[in-house]
Parts: structure tokens; sequence; C-alpha cells
């Protein structure tokens, strides 16, 4: 049994927190900060920590939440358990002020204490319960449920004004409540108000200042300061963030905030009463917090500190209406939450790796100290061996820190950068095994704990490392991964090599093990898990490792009595080993044999643990148990005593998960599941003598140069880039020595295979060259029969598989395919098609529908029906609103009203038909078009029904429920209509493309007949979109792969085609008749002209036997005849050809025209279906904006009956508080009443004082009054509070002094006691009566003190009423103003029930405004009749006629102007012209040629010496006519003279001159030669003009590709190409010089050579030479 002598005390030395929640000054100058059972106080002027430890009924269960006095050292905690108390203690002595017995069984989120005697407390989910507490009296004032139903971590601030306002919020959240506390008397009175944040932003802290404004900090850090009237939120200051690059060289932050607090002054003004914002234009994107911390906020030294989401600290401070930073500071961390003391001006921050900072003021520039390092979120723990003085660390953030085990202190740190799972130290020496995901195990030096560094590296496996276990005498070590079983056996040897000794796997999952040293080896016990839902285990399998062997090897497995969840090792007896007991609170010591492989329980201790679930490990200094419950017990080696216990952490947040014990047993160390680390001690007397062997151990001279000096190797190869494990490379030596083992037995099967190959290859051919009869099968020839079968049956199996998968496929994708026909495409009434164009790209779509709805249709015969007696109804009633032409309103205006016709519609129809002749133009076209106010197109395609509503009528809900359903019966009917259009234009199509396909069929056949084989005729076909039953049904020549078909169905199929064949077979036997036919007529009935025309006419005899010069007489006939039959027979082919060309002509014409006349029709359907479409859509348009009506009327009504109820709630709330008011007033009378009963009996104590001094002399009595009147001197802060004043009263009488009191009370108590000094008695005086005189001043002070409390509680009470009377008017304002925003809504339901919206269908060219696509473009549109827009036009036309008409005579009357100035100008000009002319001609001489000039010129003569040719010969001609009449009558003359007078009158003398004659025939001739040159020479002028014309074309042409080429051309990188090449073509000259040079260079070097070596030849012989290069 467990025994425990007497009760060890325990006290917790030091705390490490895992997770900072919650801080808060305690006083002036101490910060307080929980942990489950602790409260750490630091110090700050003193720089020291002081623990509270909260584990008894006395000092508390447990640390919940925390809040400390501002003023007073007195701090508060609520409990951490069901039920829990506050508890209220003064620091630093822990002196009991008062317990708060709650009715919140879940416990307490927060605490915050008033400026003086309240406490507020805020319980946990799900009621959130606010309450008001009195802590100097223990009462609950008040308390409220604060209906916020989501659980999370709550804020909760006091306000430091009074009245006092308790601010609380759901962090990360949009809700932000107030509550105002205010007392009247002996009642206490909580009242709510909701800060409205703008733009919904996250809050996550929020500050007091000490005027009562409150100030929020967002997600983001943005500052929002909340108006205390009206309750929003104004951002006040806009966080202004840097990147990380820039941080250190941002820009002058008080520059930039300056002129954003100017921008954001300038945009506020006009506004309501807002605070002054800093903004910048980086803040408006909306900066995110990035970062999973969030930010902080302050009040310090007047102004507000913010740790932002960027690490930055800033201060602001508030100078007139706007926030100025005044300085900032980068932090290299996180601030989780910031603190400030206002009375001793300390800022306190607390970072994420829980380091404490406080602020720095300097002389340049402020910063932040770090004071205090509490670490955060560890996760391994271990004691440095062999002295256990430090203590390693690991957390979650990958750094090993060092820390000192009896300060706590931080000693070294190390960072590491792999992910650890476990951590152990070794028992013997200073180094730590730490095992890593990624199955390395590291080992630690840390013998120097101040610089930990890497030992060596062991990698193991490529799995986790979860466990690692020393043995007791820390030479061996045991690595595991607990889910596979698998365990690596290491030697430790440090100072020389970290040997992997051995690798085995038990192949499950283990629960724990344990490893037991004997003289005989090691023992590893493993505990397997054979439980499902716990890790407990029934099975422990034992492997041993005997001397100096190294693998450990399979012993057996033994069964345990029970399930048991944990082992550990016996320190003192070897083969014992302790045991867990699966839920039991008992620790088994078992016994083990290794010869026979049991296990048998020895002892059973009780553990001392609360809770049925804990762990326990040992070594040889003691056993230590901890669990869930919190504790830790430690006990003696054997477990027969406890030693100690403690508690350092709490049941409710998990316990304690890893705990460690140094070996004086002195200190204990404990991780909690929440990750903080304690430090505990046992006071005890420590073991001396032990604690020197430590200290020798830890300081001896091997440890030294093993650790310092000597070099520990391990096994990493990745560090060679072998990448391969520990365990890996065991598989590859083991893979070596096999085949090294093996080689040579591998060699002759080798060899032996290749010759049974060569045997069974001659088999083979031996085989294959055999007759067939004696030939064997291939698979005789098989010499592994087995695994051939096997192969098979593998084969087999697996094409069985893919078929049952393929089936299975294809069914499911039948069943699939199936539904989806029945349901998208079976269901379909009107199945969806498509009509494209032959030969096109139009195409038109019809309208799917589904089946009739019977409940629409229902819907619609009820709305008919409806409408039908609303018609009925409404017969009389006059619509001004209508639009109808003048008679029709004389008609009805002159019908009696008490008249009714049967049919209203008819009768106005008929008055309307006659006076329709009477009618004007602009009335009948009225009346025509009416339907265009019906606000679609959908009357062109169905009759207008007389059941519709006009755009008028459109009133009630019902109207537009029921003209919904008209118009979506209006939208079917058009989608039918198209249907049937669609239909024949279907119909339509087969017979055209049957009517192509045969004119195609025609077209092919006169094509073959023409044996034109390069024009191919293609058919129309239907396309999938058009047949889509074709996409519904597979055929069969749609398969490219043809099907499987299966010998059974094969010999199937083979019958049937013999059947078939015999069948064919049969009936070819019987055919006479076609016999017949083609013996006789060769096979037609009727001989075609076509066909005949085709065949060839048979040569004669002649000419096939006889050659042409032996054919007779007769054969020639033949031949002729012949001929002529070939002659016919062509000339009836080419006109055959001729017919079969113009009937191609004619087919492909009409083919193409009715294929364009198709299109054509189709083309105008695409244009119907566009029109449905816009009547659809129109009438859809309608029902939405009939939607769109309901909903905004919805609205409107929703706004109503939220204005109502608001109003009703408001009307509600100035009831209530009217009579709370009431209430309040009674209740202030009542103070009155008591504090004038007061004065009174003060008075009356004033008048009483001479009867307590009877008979004493008048000066004494006199000196008495003096002294009765002095009173010490009352600080002003007393007087605030009456429950103060009331308990300085009490205590000036009782003589008491209450911890609580504040030192101004005490001073003043000290102050009557000082008065009370009989040395202040007057000489006279005698002691009786002194204590007299001090009695009845003391009852005198306490009746003034009762007065003054009296009349503050009076004066309390009146502002509580005047409170609630400003709420009363401020609810009134509020009730005016809804009436008002009631009265609004009611006005813009009759706006929207009058002002209807009306939809109209115009032609997009009268439309004249910008359109968007929404219905609020036409907001602000006005509709103007046509004719007002004509005359409009019309007034336009005929002022810009005028217009242009003013500015042609104003150009002209310009143009005029200038002409006539031009005209004198020229004038003037021609004058001296002339002049100058007449100055020349004075100054010439005339000479011949000017006369001759001057002749020629008035002869009219051409001033050209040279005359055209025609001319020419014209006068030529006219000369040689008058020459030679004048020689003929010269010569006839001469004649008649020379002959009698009766022969002179005879005409045959009057001939011609024969030369003459002659010559003008010759002249003749010349001219007509001289003519036909000439025109020659114009015919050849005219070419080549002609010729020209064309050149210059062509030249134009080349200009204008030139220019284009131009245009295209890149001047600039031609010009640079030029330059390159330029360049290239100079480096190359220069090159080619060179190299000439060189040429010549050489040939100089040459000769001079040969000059040289014939001079030495000179001298003496040489053979031969070499040149110089």
């Amino acid at each position: 049994m467990l025994q425990q002598h007497k009760k060890v005390e325990t006290e917790t030395k030091w705390i490490k927190f895992g997770k900072i929640t919650e801080i808060t000054f305690v006083g002036k100058e101490t910060l307080a900060i929980i942990n489950e059972c602790h409260i750490l106080f630091y110090d700050i002027g003193l720089k020291k920590n002081l623990i509270y430890y909260a584990n008894s009924e006395e000092h508390g269960d447990g640390v919940q939440c925390l809040a400390g006095h501002r003023t007073m050292p007195m701090f508060a905690f609520a409990e951490k358990c069901y039920n829990p108390r506050i508890l209220l203690f003064t620091y630093p002595n822990f002196t009991p002020i008062s317990i708060l017995n709650g009715v919140c069984p879940d416990g307490y989120t927060n605490l915050v204490f008033s400026e003086l005697e309240y406490i507020v407390s805020l319980s946990t989910f799900p009621q959130f319960i606010i309450t008001v507490w009195c802590w100097r009296t223990g009462a609950k004032l008040a308390w409220k449920e604060s209906g916020i139903t989501q659980s999370g971590h709550q804020l909760l601030r006091c306000s430091l004004s009074s009245p006092v306002v308790v601010s609380q919020m759901l962090e990360m959240s949009e809700r932000l409540l107030l509550w105002e506390i205010n007392v009247c008397s002996k009642r206490c009175m909580l009242s709510k108000n909701q800060v409205f944040l703008p733009e919904a932003k996250s809050c996550c802290g929020f500050i007091w200042a000490p005027e009562g404004v409150l100030h929020v900090v967002t997600r983001d850090g943005d500052v929002y300061t909340v108006d205390a009237e009206t309750h929003k939120a104004h951002l006040a200051i806009a966080w202004l963030s840097y990147s990380t690059d820039n941080a250190k060289q941002k820009p002058d932050d008080k520059t930039s905030i300056e002129e954003a607090s100017q921008y954001s002054e300038m945009k506020n003004e006009g506004e309501e009463d807002k605070q002054g914002v800093t903004k910048n234009k980086e803040t408006e994107d909306n900066n995110i917090n990035k970062s999973n911390v969030s930010p902080c906020i302050a009040w310090f030294k007047g102004g507000i500190v913010v740790a932002g989401p960027d690490s930055y600290i800033k201060h602001f401070k508030r100078t007139s209406k706007v926030w100025k930073e005044t300085w900032s500071i980068l932090l290299d961390t996180q601030l989780v939450k910031l603190e400030a003391c206002s009375l001793k001006e300390y800022l306190i921050g607390i970072s994420d790796r829980g380091e404490l900072y406080q602020y720095m003021p300097t002389m340049l520039t402020p910063t932040f100290e770090r004071v205090q390092n509490y670490g955060s979120s560890f996760t391994h723990v271990c004691l440095i061996k062999p002295q256990c003085e430090m203590l390693a660390t690991l957390g979650s953030n990958g750094i090993l820190d060092v820390w000192d085990k009896t300060t706590g202190g931080h000693v070294g740190a190390m960072s590491l950068e792999a992910k650890y799972l476990c951590m152990v130290s070794s028992p013997k020496l200073p180094y730590i095994a730490l095992g890593r995901g990624d199955g390395v195990v590291d080992f630690l030096n840390v013998y120097s704990p101040e610089s930990p560094q890497v030992l060596c590296q062991v990698s193991l496996c490529a799995w986790e490392i979860q466990d690692v276990q020393f043995t007791l005498s820390g030479s061996l070590l045991v690595a595991a991964n607990t889910t596979n079983g698998d365990f690596f056996l290491i030697k430790a040897n440090a100072g020389d090599r970290m040997e992997v000794l051995s690798y085995t796997s038990c192949k499950q999952e283990v629960t724990d093990f344990t490893v037991l040293e004997s003289k005989k080896g090691l023992h590893l016990l493993v505990l397997v898990s054979s439980q499902k839902c716990c890790k407990a285990g029934l099975k422990v399998i034992v492997y041993e490792k005997l001397g100096d062997e190294r693998i450990l090897s399979l012993k057996g497995h033994v069964e345990l009595a029970g399930n048991y969840v944990g082992l550990a090792f016996h320190p003192e007896i070897t083969l014992r080993f302790f045991g867990v007991l699966h839920r039991s609170k008992q620790i088994h010591v078992m016994e083990f044999t290794p010869e026979t492989l049991e296990c048998r329980i020895v002892n059973v201790a009780m553990s001392g643990h609360k809770l049925r679930k804990f762990t326990l490990t040992s070594n040889e200094h003691h056993l230590l148990s901890y669990g869930a419950d919190g504790l830790v017990i430690l006990h003696s080696p054997d477990s027969e005593k406890c030693i100690g216990t403690i508690m350092p952490h709490h049941r409710t947040t998990g316990g304690v998960r890893f705990a460690v014990a140094d070996a004086l047993n002195y200190c204990a160390i404990t991780l909690g599941q929440d990750g903080s680390l304690i430090g505990s001690v046992f006071k005890i007397m420590p073991d001396l003598l032990k604690e020197r062997k430590l200290q020798q151990a830890a300081s001896s001279p091997e440890i030294n140069t093993m650790f310092t000096v000597s070099t520990t190797s391990g096994f990493y190869p990745t560090e060679k880039g072998l990448n391969k494990t520990w365990l890996d490379l065991q598989d590859d030596i083991k893979l070596m020595c096999e085949k090294m083992a093996s080689c040579a037995e591998r060699t002759k099967i080798k060899e032996d295979f290749v010759e049974l190959q060569k045997k069974l290859v001659a088999l083979l051919d031996n085989n294959y060259k055999s007759p067939p009869k004696e030939q064997l099968k291939i698979k005789d020839f098989n010499l592994d029969i087995d695994t051939r079968e096997r192969k098979i049956a593998e084969a087999e199996k697996k094409r069985e598989e893919r078929r049952n998968y393929l089936i299975s496929l294809c069914e499911a994708q039948d069943r699939l395919c199936s539904m989806l026909k029945i349901q998208f495409w079976d269901s379909m009434d009107v199945k969806g098609r498509t009509i494209k164009a032959i030969s096109g790209c139009c195409e038109v779509d019809n309208y799917p529908l589904l089946p009739v709805d019977p409940a629409f249709e229902e819907r619609l015969k009820n709305v008919i029906q409806r409408r039908k007696i609303e018609l009925i109804v409404n017969k009389d009633f006059f619509r001004p609103w209508e639009p109808t032409t003048a008679s029709a309103i004389k008609l009805q205006l002159a019908k009696d009203p008490l008249e009714q016709d049967e049919d209203e519609a008819g009768r106005i129809k008929k008055a309307l038909l006659a006076v329709e002749d009477s009618l004007e133009d602009e009335e009948r076209e009225r009346i025509t078009d009416l339907h265009v106010l019906s606000g679609s197109g959908s009357y062109e395609f169905t009759d207008p029904s007389p059941l519709g509503y006009s755009q008028y009528e459109l009133v009630t809900y019902l109207h537009l429920y029921n003209q919904n359903t008209l118009l979506k019966s209006v939208c079917q009917e058009c989608r039918l209509w198209f249907n049937n259009r669609f239909d024949d234009m279907y119909e339509q199509k087969e017979r055209e493309i049957s009517m192509v396909a045969e004119k195609n069929e025609r077209l092919r056949y006169i094509l073959s007949e023409l044996r034109e084989d390069t024009t191919h005729v293609e058919d129309p076909e239907w396309t999938p979109e058009e047949r889509p039953l074709t996409i519904m049904k597979v055929e069969e020549w749609e398969v490219p792969v043809r099907p499987y078909v299966s010998p059974i169905e094969q010999n199937i199929l083979d019958l049937k085609m013999a059947e078939e064949e015999a069948h064919r077979l049969a009936e070819m036997a019987d055919n006479f008749r076609e016999l017949a036919l083609i013996n006789m007529m060769n096979g037609v009935l009727e001989v075609r002209w076509e066909e005949e025309i085709k065949k060839d006419i048979p040569l004669p005899k002649c000419m096939v036997e006889k050659q042409p010069e032996e054919f007779d007489e007769d054969d020639l006939r033949v031949v002729r005849e012949y001929e002529e039959k070939v002659k016919f027979l062509m000339s009836e082919r080419e006109r055959y050809k001729k017919l079969l060309d113009q009937e191609r002509i004619k087919l492909t014409t009409a083919r193409d025209e009715s294929v364009a006349k198709f299109n054509s029709r189709l083309a105008d359907l695409y244009q119907t279906k566009l029109k449905v479409d816009s009547a659809i859509s129109a009438e859809i348009l309608k029902i939405l904006r009939a939607r769109l009506l309901c909903h905004n009327r919805g609205l409107l009504d929703k706004k109503e009956r939220d204005c109502m109820s608001m109003i009703e709630e408001k009307e509600e709330t100035i009831k209530n508080l009217q009579e709370e008011i009431q209430q309040l007033q009674k209740l202030t009378s009542e103070c009155r009443g008591i504090h004038e009963s007061q004065v009174n009996r003060d008075k009356s104590l004033e008048k009483n004082f001479k009867k307590d001094f009877p008979d004493m002399p008048a000066l004494v009595l006199e000196q008495l009054g003096k002294m009765y009147k002095k009173r010490p001197k009352m600080h002003q802060r007393i007087q605030t509070s009456v429950a103060l004043v009331s308990e300085l009263s009490r205590c000036s009488v009782s003589g008491e002094r209450p911890i609580f009191l504040l030192a101004e009370c005490l001073d003043y108590l000290k102050g009557l006691d000082t008065l009370d000094s009989f040395s202040n008695a007057s000489p006279n005086t005698s002691e009786e009566t002194w204590a007299t005189l001090c009695r009845v001043r003391r009852l005198k002070v306490e009746s003034e003190l009762k007065m003054k409390a009296l009349s503050l509680e009076v004066a309390e009470a009146d502002a509580t009423v005047n409170v609630f009377q400003k709420k009363v008017i401020k609810n009134k304002e509020m009730l005016s103003s809804l009436q008002g925003e009631l009265r609004v809504i009611r006005k813009e339901k009759l706006h929207l029930i009058h002002n209807l919206q009306i939809q109209l269908v115009i032609k997009q060219g009268l439309v004249e405004i910008d359109i968007q696509g929404f219905i609020s473009d036409f907001e602000d549109a006005i509709l103007i009749n046509r004719v007002c827009v004509d005359r409009m036009n019309e007034d336009i036309k005929k002022a810009g006629e005028r217009k242009l008409r003013t500015m042609h005579e104003t150009t002209n009357f310009r143009r005029g102007i200038l002409c006539k100035e031009w005209e004198h100008k020229n004038l003037r000009m021609e004058i001296e012209d002339l002049k100058e002319h007449l100055h020349t001609l004075e100054g010439i001489k005339v000479t011949k040629d000017i006369q001759m000039y001057l002749r020629r010129q008035a002869q009219g003569l051409p001033q050209d010496k040279t005359t055209s040719l025609e001319k020419e010969i014209q006068l030529l001609r006219e000369y040689l006519n008058s020459k030679t009449l004048s020689v003929e009558v010269e010569h006839n003359g001469r004649i008649a003279a020379s002959l009698p007078d009766s022969a002179r009158h005879s005409t045959r003398w009057n001939t011609p001159v024969p030369s003459f004659t002659f010559c003008h025939k010759f002249f003749d001739k010349a001219m007509f030669d001289a003519e036909t040159h000439l025109r020659d020479l114009d015919h050849k002028i005219e070419r080549t003009l002609k010729a020209n014309r064309e050149l210059d074309g062509r030249v134009i042409d080349l200009n204008v590709d030139v220019n284009e080429q131009n245009l295209k051309r890149d001047t600039e990188m031609e010009v640079k190409n030029a330059e390159g090449v330029q360049r290239r073509m100079s480096v190359i000259v220069k090159r080619s010089q060179l190299i000439t040079k060189i040429q010549e260079q050489y040939n100089d070097i040459l000769v001079m050579q040969t000059e040289l070596e014939l001079l030495r030849l000179k001298t003496f012989p040489t053979l031969k030479y070499k040149t110089l290069f």
C-alpha cells in the first residue's frame, strides 16, 4: 500500500506560460498573469515575481479569470470549477477581503473592477450573464443576460467616469454592448445599449479614456471612437501599414498623418458631430491583417497606444479634432496584449513568444525593452543530467531553450528546423536525444547550457520516431515507432560513436514499452495494443539481447492479467517493472521471468490520483506519476512510500502532460496540456551526500573531455549525398552478402539455363521440320507447366475482371443515358430541333416545350373566370388614365350611368365603328396603334386577349398575379405559333432536300454521260442537330469497330447466309422471262435513242478484209454509206451532248434557285424568331417588373411594419421609463427624508454640546467648543463614494481599520486619533473632560460623515433620475423621428401606387438616351410625342435655313468686298504694267523682223513661220489650179488666134495642155502619197500616245506600290542596317588591306631571308632553312 507518513509542503518557484490570455495591473506597479492554478505577480519596480497558488478551499480551486483594482492593492479571481466563487484578496499579503457566491454553475469568463466599490462579472457560454456586485459587502446588486449566443472569448472593460459604463464584446465580432450602471439609494439598474460599427468591422479590443470615451480597435488596426450619445462608432485613426522591406526606411509619420488628418477633417466638415480621423492613401486599400495575432490597444500618457498587425507600436494624441502620431516603434515580434498603468505611467506588452516588454522613454526615441521571458507553447521538457541543475524545453516554434531549474531563468537557446516528436535526456551524461518525424534521432550536447550544440545525428528509417528511451545505465537507447511497432537499438557512446546495433518490428501498434537490464543482458518488453477504443494492451512481446550480442531476438510473448496502459522499469530490483492498469488507480509491481516467459504481480500499490488516467515514469532515484487530475505524485523507487504531492495544473484543462523530478527529489518540473511549464519544490531535507556525488560526476574530467574535446559520430548519410537511412543500408548490405554467397551457384545456374535453352531450340527446330502429323504442339515444350498455367489463370482472371468492369461500365452508362433520356428528352412535349440552311450558315431553333402543366391550366382557368367577373362588374367605370379617342369619351359621357349593356366591349366597338368615318386621321391612328401601349409585340403572333389588363389597371397584388398568369399563357402561345411555322419549314426542307437529291442524281447521270469526272455533286445531308433522334440512337454503321461475334453466333450467321444463298440460286434457275427478254430485245422493252447513239457503227466487210486500193464500185458505195452513217452518228452524239449541257445548266440553275429561295425563307423565319424572342422577352420583362413591383411593395410593407413595431417598442420603453422614474423619485424622496432626519439629528448634537459639560466655566466651555469643531483634513477622493464615506463614519466610532480602506481614509482616521491625543488639550482641561469631548466629537464626526454619505446618496439618486429623464427625452425624439420615417414610407407607398411604370415598345432609332441594360436607365427619361419632335425638327430646320442664308449672304458680301478690292488692285497693276510697256515700246527700234511680224499680224496670218501641211497642200492646189487655168486660157487663146473665125468657136479647140495635165496627175498622186503618209504618221502617233498612256498608268501604279512600300518601310531600321553593312564592309576592306599588307611583308621577309641565306653561303654551306611563319 502507498504510505505517506507526513504531509510534505510544496512551493511553486516559477511559471512559464503556454499561452498568456489575460494580464492586468494590481495597484500601481504590479502586473498579474494567470495560469490554471497560479497567479503570477510581477513587481515592475523591484523586477521580482510573486506567485499565488490556488489549490484549496481557502485559496480557491484554480483560477479562471482575474481582475485587479486600479488604485488599491487588491485583486479578485473566479475559480476554475463547477459552481465557482469569486474571491477577493489583498496584495502582497493575500489577505482575504470577501467571497462572492454566485448562481453561475458553469463559471465566469471575465471580471472587472469599477473605480470604487463595484465589481462586474460575466458568466460563460451559453447565457453570458453580466452581474454587478458590491465587493465591500459581497452583495449582488443587479444582473442581466447579455443576449450573446455565440461562444468565444469575451472582453469586458469598465469606464473610469460616472455613471459607470461597462463595455462587453465578443472578440473578432461586430457586436459591442454597453452596460450603464445607475444607482438610486439601495437599488442598482443595468441598461443595455448596442454600438453600431460601420462596414461590419471585426473588433478585437477596446479601451476607455479617462473622460469616458470608448475607443475600439479592429482587425486591421483601425481605431473607432464611440459617441456616448448616439452609440455610433466613427473612424478616428486609420492604421498606416509599411511593407516589410521598407520598414526601416518609412516616411515621416507625423507629416503623412497630419496631411491625412487635414484631408479627413475637410471631408467630414458639414456632417454631424464626428471624431477626427487619421487617414492616408494606403489605408484606403482595406489592409488585411495577414498575421494570426490581433491588434491590441491601451490608454497611455493621455493618448492611445496601438500594437498593429504589422509589428508596429504607435502612440497617438488628440489635438483639436485630429489624432496625431507622436512616436512609433518596430518590434521583431508581435504583441498579443497591451496593458498600461496611468498612475505610474507603465506600459507593458506581452509577445506571442511569452516575452514581457516594457516601454522605456529615452531622450531621443522611445523603445520597448524585454524585461522577462516566460516562454510559450512548450511541447517537451527534460532535465539535464547528471546534476539536474538545468532543464531543456522544446517549443512548438522549434526552439530549444535551456532554463535554470531553481529560478526559472533563461540560460541558452538553440533553433531547430525539423519536426520533433519526442525528447529524452541521458540518465548519466549531459546530452539529449530527440526523435524526428523523418526517422532521424538527433543528439544534442548540453554540457555548456549557454550554447547547446548538435552532438551527432543518426538516420534510422524513413518514418517517424515517436518514442525514445534510455536504459537505466544510459549505455543503450531504444528508438521506436509505436504506430508500426518498429524498434531500433542504439549503443550510446558519447565522445566516440552512436552505433545502431539492431532493428526489429512487431508489426503491431504499441501502447508502451520498457527496457529491463540484468546480468544476462537486455530485455525489451513491448505492450501491444489490443483495444480499439483506447491504447491499452493485454499482451507483452519480449525481445532480448544477451551478452555481447548485437541483435534483438524475439523471445516470445506474455499474456497479462488485465489491460495495461503503461509500463516502467523498477529502479532497484532487476527484472521487475511497474504496470498501470487500465481504468484503475492502482500501480502493479510485476516480476518477469525470462526462462519461463512469465509475469506475476508481486505487489499492488495505490497511486494516490483522483482520476483513473495517469502516467508513470521511473528512474534510479524515484517513481513519478502524473495524470489528468492535475496531480504529480513523487514515490519512492519501490513505490511503497509517497514522498510528496503537488497540483500544479488544473483538471479542467486536461491536467499534466509530462513531469520530471531531479535526482534529489527536491524539484519537480511539470508540463501542462495547455503548454505551460511550472517548477515546484518539495520542502524536504536534501541528501547532501547524493548532491555532492552528482556535482563530482558533473565536473569529472572524463565528461569534460567527452563533450568538449572528443568528437561523437553518428549515421547521417544524407550529408554525403547517399540519401539512405540505416535501415536501407542494412537491406543493401544483406542483399550484397547474399549475392556474394551465391555467386558460384548463380553462375552455374546461368550456364545450365543456357545449355537447356540451346537444347530446347534444337528440339523446336526438329519439330518444325517434321511432317505435320508427327509435329507436337508448342505447349508440349513448356518446361515450367505450373508457371504457364498460373499465368494463363492470371490472364484469364484479368480478362474476366476487365470484362466485368466493362460490362458494369456499359450498364452504368446505359442506365445514366436512359435516365437522362427519360428525364430530359422523353419528358419534353416538343423536342428541340434545328433547321440549318442548305450550303449556308443560317440556322433556326424551335422552342422545346414541356407538357402542359395541369396546375397551370387550372390556375389559368380560375384567372380567366375571375377576370370575366371583374369585367362584368367594372363595366361603367371611367378611367381617365386609359388612352382613348374623343368620340369614345363623348359616347361614354352621353350614356346613362344606370344603363348597363350585356357586352360593354361590343358596344364600344360598335360605337367606334359607327363614328370611324368622322374621326380625324390622328384619332384613327391612335385607335389603330392602341396595342403599342401593351408593351410587347406579341399581338403580331397571337390574338390579343380581351381579358388582359391594361398597364394602367395593375394596382393590387391580385391584378399582378392574374396578369402574370395571362402573360405566361401569351408566351406559351407565341412559342406554339412559332413552332407551327418551324414545323412547316421543316417539312419544306424535307421536300427541298428530296427535290435537290433527285436533281443531283440527274446531274450525276448527265456528268457521267459527259464524262466529267472533275465535277462532284454532293447531296445535302441532315445534321445531328436537325435530327436529334440520331443522337439518341446509335446505328450499327456509326460504330467503327466491328462487334465481337462468339463462335456460336458465327455458326448461326453462317447457316443463315447459306440458306439465303441457296434461295438466291433457286430463284436464278427460274429466269425464263429474263433470258427471253435478253435474247429478243437485249433486255429492254423500249429502245432508247440515247442508248442507240452510244453504239458504234460496225465497219463494212470490205474495209476489214481489203486494202483501199482494192476497193471496187460496190465497196466504194458501201464505204460512202458507212461514212455518211458515221457522220450522222457523230452529229446525233453532238446534239445529245448539247441537250445534256442545256439540261445540266437548267437543272443547276433550278436547284440553286430553289436552294436560294429556301435559304431566303429560312432567313425570314430567323427574323421571325428574333421578333418572337423579342415579344417573349418583353412579356417576361413585364412579369419581372410585376414581381419587382411586388417586391418593392413588400419591402415598403416590411419597413412600415418594422417602423410601427419600433414605434410600439419606443412607446413601451417610454412608458416603462416613466414608471421607473416614478419609482426612482419615490426612492429619492425617501433618501431626502433620511438625509433631513440626519441633519436634524446633527443639529440636536450641536445643541446638546453644552449639556454634556454642565457646570463648566464659560471660558473653558469656549475653548472646548473650539476643540469640538476641529476636524482632520479630508481628501477629495474620499468624498466621491457613498460606501466609502459610510464605512469611514462607522470606523470613526468603532476604531476598526478594514483592509480595503483607501490610504486617504486611513490618514483621516489617523488624524482623528491625533486630535484625540491628550497632548492637544488645554492646560485647564481634565482628562475626564477631554475624554468626554473626544467622545462627543467622534459622535459629531460620525453624524457629519453619515450626513455627507446621505447627501452623496441623494445626489447620486438625483443624477440617476436625470439620466432616466434624458433617456425619456431621447426616446421621445427617436419616436418622433420614427413617426416621420413612417410618414415617408407611407408617402413612398402612395407614390409607388400612383406613379405607375409603363412599358413601351419603341424602335431603337426613337430612343435618344444612353442604354446600359438596366431599367434605371429610364428613370429620368421623358416620352415625347413624335408630332412635337417633328414640329421641333421643322423649326430647327427653318432656323438652320435662315442661319445658312444669313451666313451665305454674309459670305457673299465679304467675297464681293474682296472681289472689288482685287479688281481695284488688278487695275492698278495693269496701269503700272501698261506704263512700263509703253516705256519699253518707246525705247524699242522697229526692225524688219518686227515689221514682218506686224504685217503678218495685220493680215491675220499665224505668227509661226511654218504652216501646217494641210494648208500648204491647199495653197499649192489652189496655186496649181489657178496656174493651170491661166495656162489653158493662154494656150487656147494662142490656138484661137491661129485658127479661122469659123473654127474658133468650136469646142474641140478647148483642150487642156498635155504637160499641165500630166503635172496635175503627178501632183495628185504625190498629194495622195503624202496624205497616206500623214495618216500613217497619225496612226503611229496614236499608238505611241496609247503606249505612253499605258506607261503612265504603269508609272502611276509603280508609284503607288513604291509609296505603299515606303510607308511599310522602317527607315530607322534600314539606316541601322545600312550603317551595319557599311561597318562590316569597312571591316572587310580593312581586313583585306591588312591581309594584303601582311602578304607583302611576308614576301619581303622571304626575299630578305633568301638574301640572308645567300650571304651565309658565302661563309659556310647551308642544307635547308625554315621560314619564320
